[in-house]
């Protein structure tokens, strides 16, 4: 309701399959896999600290060029 979105505007749910805590992934997935099989659409799983690193990648109108391989911390 909030982001006045309607389920068939959705193409696919993504959910965070780890690492994380045991508990909260299992909720989520479970979640996510119930809503995904019940809009028939895809279910993409993603790795919880890999979004963390391309996630400023996201942007609506001009995507960044990046290059792979790349070296990145995170704590």
């Amino acid at each position: 309701k909030i982001a006045n979105i309607k389920p068939s505007q959705l193409h696919a749910i993504a959910f965070t399959n780890g690492p994380g805590l045991m508990g909260s992934l299992l909720v989520g997935t479970s979640f996510a896999k119930s809503l995904a099989l019940a809009l028939d659409i895809p279910l993409v799983p993603v790795h919880h600290m890999h979004a963390h690193i391309l996630a400023h990648l996201i942007e609506d109108a001009h995507p960044k060029q990046i290059l792979f391989p790349l070296i990145c911390l995170t704590v």
